[in-house]
C-alpha cells in the first residue's frame, strides 16, 4: 500500500510540475545523473574476474538455486567496488505491487532498507524503459532509502527474462562521495543482469523438462506393467481354452498364439530391465520362455554380444520365436528329446546373421502340404521390417535371417 508520505510527495510532485509552491522538493529527474556514466571513462573490472564472477553465478545456480540472488549480490559488489549491492524483484501482493529485496550484500546487510511500493520506487522507471539509471542521493526522493547507511550514488540496471516470470533490478550502491560508477559500470551490471536470469531461465526449464520427464517414465512403467499384466492373462486364457478344445488343429494354433503372446510379454519384461537394445539377452530370454518349460528339448545357443536400436532387437526377436515355435511344433514334434540351436554372428557389411535349427524332422518340401505356410509368410514380413532377408537351407536344415545391423 503505497504511505501516506509517498501520497504527499507525489502531490509535492504534481504540484512542482504544474508550477505550485511546492517547487522546490526534489523529484526523481532531479536526483538522476545517468548521462554522467557516459563521460566517466575509469575502466571495469578485469575479464579474468568477470569471467570468475559468471562461473560463480553459474555453479551456485546449479547447487543451490535458492542462494543465487545473494550471490549475484556480492559479485556486483566485488565488480563494481561498491560498498552494497543488492537485487530487487517487482511482486505483486493483494494491495499493490512492491519492489521487494531478495539479495543484499555489503554494509546494507547490517541495516536491510524495506520494501518499496513500486510505483515509487526508481525500479519502476529503470524496469519500464529496460536501460540503466544511475541516482545521486536517491533518499532525497526516496525516503525508505534513507537507512543507517547513507545511499550516494545509485546505479540501477533491470534484471529479468520474462515480465511475468521475473522482473526487477540489479543496484550497486556507493556510501561515500567518491566513489563514481562509469559506463563500463554499467555495461558489467548488465551482462551480470543477462547472465544470471537467462541461467535461471535454463535451470528453471531444466527442472520442469526433468520433472515432466519423471512423470513420463512414471506413466511408462505404469502401462508397462499393465501391458505386461494383460499379455500374462492373455497366454492364461488362451491355455485354458486350449485345454476345452478337442480338435486337434484348433488346439495347435491355439498354442501357437500362447507361444506369440508369451514370446512379447517376455519382450516387453525386457524393455522394463533396461536391456531391450541387447540382442543377445533378448534372444536369449525368448528362447528360453518357449523351450525350458518342456523338459524334452534343450537350447544351443550361440550368440555373439550385440547391441543395436531396441525396435530392431524387437523385431529379430519375432523372427526368433517364430523359428522356435514351428521347430517345437513340426521339426521335433515327434520326438522325445531333441536340441534348437541358435546362432547370432556378424556376417560382413555391418549386417547381422540369425539362423536356428533344430535336428528333428527334415523339411517338408510336398507342394500340397500348405502346413507352415502362414508362418513363413510372416517371417518373410518382419524381415522386410528391418531390411532384412529369409533363407532357408535343408542340409543341413537351417533358417537364416541377414539383416543390416543398423
Amino acid at each position: 500500500m503505497v504511505t501516506f508520505r509517498y501520497f504527499v510527495l507525489w502531490e509535492a510532485q504534481k504540484m512542482r510540475a504544474d508550477g505550485g509552491p511546492s517547487a522546490q522538493q526534489p523529484t526523481l529527474s532531479d536526483i538522476t545523473i545517468t548521462s554522467e556514466l557516459w563521460r566517466r571513462s575509469e575502466p571495469g573490472a578485469s575479464n579474468l574476474d568477470e569471467t570468475t564472477a559468471m562461473r560463480r553465478i553459474a555453479d551456485i545456480v546449479g547447487a543451490a538455486p535458492e542462494e543465487v540472488f545473494r550471490v549475484c549480490a556480492e559479485v556486483v559488489r566485488d565488480l563494481c567496488d561498491a560498498g552494497s549491492s543488492g537485487i530487487t524483484l517487482c511482486k505483486a501482493d493483494d494491495e499493490a505491487p512492491t519492489c521487494s529485496w531478495v539479495g543484499l550484500a555489503g554494509k546494507l546487510t547490517e541495516a536491510p532498507p524495506p520494501d518499496l511500493p513500486l510505483a515509487v520506487s526508481p525500479c519502476k522507471s529503470c524496469v519500464e524503459n529496460r536501460h540503466p539509471l544511475l541516482l545521486r542521493q536517491p533518499h532525497r526522493v526516496f525516503p525508505d532509502l534513507a537507512t543507517k547507511v547513507p545511499f550516494w550514488e545509485t546505479l540501477i540496471v533491470p534484471f529479468g527474462y520474462d515480465r511475468k516470470a521475473l522482473e526487477g533490478a540489479i543496484w550497486a550502491i556507493a556510501h561515500d562521495g567518491e566513489t563514481r560508477f562509469t559506463a563500463e559500470h554499467a555495461k558489467i551490471l548488465e551482462r551480470v543482469a543477462i547472465f544470471t536470469a537467462t541461467t535461471l531461465h535454463l535451470h528453471k526449464g531444466t527442472r520442469q523438462a526433468d520433472a515432466q520427464r519423471q512423470e513420463l517414465e512414471l506413466n511408462y512403467r505404469e502401462l508397462e506393467h499393465r501391458t505386461k499384466n494383460i499379455l500374462a492373462i492373455t497366454v492364461g486364457l488362451l491355455r485354458h481354452q486350449m485345454r476345452e478344445m478337442t480338435e486337434p488343429a484348433a488346439q495347435e494354433a491355439i498354442e501357437t498364439a500362447s507361444a506369440r503372446v508369451a514370446a512379447l510379454g517376455n519382450l516387453h519384461g525386457l524393455e522394463k530391465d533396461g536391456a531391450s537394445d541387447r540382442l543377445d539377452t533378448v534372444i536369449a530370454s525368448v528362447c528360453r520362455t518357449l523351450v525350458d518349460p518342456d523338459p524334452r528339448f534343450q537350447l544351443d545357443l550361440d550368440l555373439d554380444p550385440t547391441v543395436i536400436k531396441p525396435q530392431r532387437a524387437a523385431t529379430a526377436a519375432l523372427v526368433v520365436s517364430e523359428l522356435v515355435i514351428n521347430a517345437l511344433k513340426h521339426g521335433l514334434a515327434r520326438r522325445k528329446t531333441g536340441t534348437i540351436a541358435v546362432r547370432l554372428k556378424e556376417a560382413g557389411d555391418n549386417c547381422l546373421q540369425l539362423s536356428v535349427s533344430d535336428d528333428g524332422a527334415p523339411l517338408n518340401r510336398d507342394p500340397d502340404q500348405k502346413e507352415g505356410g502362414a508362418g513363413l509368410n510372416l517371417l518373410v514380413q518382419l524381415a522386410n521390417q528391418i531390411g532384412g532377408s529369409m533363407s532357408v537351407d535343408e542340409e543341413p536344415k537351417r533358417f537364416t535371417l541377414t539383416f543390416p545391423a543398423q
